[in-house]
């Protein structure tokens, strides 16, 4: 089989059809965390990762970051904010921050033409207060970091390029920034002890994050754990069930029950806060258009927590 070239030059691309989507963008919100105001959009700007983390796959985009140009990707947001009314977009990107020098020419245009929208985005640990305090200003809502664990043996082990202490900097520097901060984990991970994942929980409540979203891991085909996953631990080769969700690697020394139970508990602990829980009612007070999709967002956290537990006390779920 030869590999198609990559496309080069993103900007040869047409824009989205957002045309043809029926009843764009009222038929469409935003998960309840990543929800803010009025009406919403996603959007995606680049392709490819630089990084060499063992769960995300490559190969389709490679490992070449490539991006549409800032001229484009606030053409996307004029179309967005002028044909739609669009109030909050949401950048779907792996790496949104990687490209210094284009983010800088994107948040520098919004601060100048006072563009009304707010936004939010993925990245890295590997970002710098300066960077963070401009796109405050250009209108950046929150950011979600992959912080995957608490764990620095595991950190090494998922190849992940940071440390807890980085992932603490700039934790800390967002929300200095007035940024708010979604934490990613990952749970279940080659070699992971519970030992290991008591450490994610632990850094989960120690940051001041906003959000919480703790996933299993899943070797995804294409990935560097792929071909090799059965020697670390239980793995369930079924495409029907990769959705991070539901744990289908366990690895040795770990069962399916327990790895259901320590999801459940970083959620528990982290969101039955008076800190967390105080947060969200402020939000809502002072977004109260999302106060409907904040309670269909706790629902399906709350089921998925039931239906979990359930699963956990099924003899054939061990």
């Amino acid at each position: 089989m030869i590999r198609r070239e990559y496309i080069e030059n993103l900007d040869i691309l047409p824009f989205p059809a957002w045309d043809i989507i029926p009843d764009f963008p009222h038929a469409y919100k935003l998960s309840a965390p990543l929800s803010i105001k009025g009406l919403e959009a996603s959007i995606i700007t680049s392709r490819g990762c630089p990084y060499n983390c063992i769960f995300c796959d490559r190969s389709v985009f490679g490992h070449k970051y490539r991006y549409h140009s800032a001229e484009y990707v606030l053409e996307m947001f004029r179309i967005l904010t002028k044909g739609y009314q669009i109030k909050h977009v949401y950048i779907y990107d792996d790496t949104f921050i990687t490209a210094k020098e284009r983010l800088y020419e994107i948040c520098n245009y919004l601060i100048k033409e006072k563009t009304k929208v707010s936004w939010s985005c993925q990245g890295t640990v590997h970002v710098d207060y300066e960077t963070l305090k401009l796109m405050k200003a250009a209108g950046c809502w929150q950011i979600g970091f992959g912080i995957e664990s608490g764990s620095e043996r595991i950190l090494k082990v998922l190849k992940k390029s940071q440390t807890v202490e980085q992932v603490k900097k700039a934790v800390g520097m967002a929300n200095k920034a007035g940024i708010k901060v979604r934490g990613l984990f990952i749970i279940g991970s080659p070699t992971e002890t519970r030992e290991d994942i008591m450490k994610s929980i632990a850094l989960a409540k120690e940051l001041p994050l906003d959000d919480l979203q703790v996933l299993n891991f899943t070797p995804f085909p294409g990935t560097e754990i792929y071909p090799i996953a059965k020697e670390y631990g239980e793995f369930e080769d079924n495409w029907g069930k990769m959705n991070f969700l539901e744990p289908i690697f366990i690895p040795y020394g770990l069962t399916k029950k327990e790895l259901i139970e320590y999801q459940n508990k970083a959620h528990r602990e982290f969101y039955l806060r008076f800190r967390v829980i105080w947060k969200y009612l402020m939000i809502t007070i002072k977004y109260p258009g999302i106060f409907i999709n904040m309670c269909k967002g706790a629902i399906v956290l709350l089921n998925i927590m039931i239906s979990s537990i359930r699963n956990s006390f099924n003899p054939t779920s061990h």
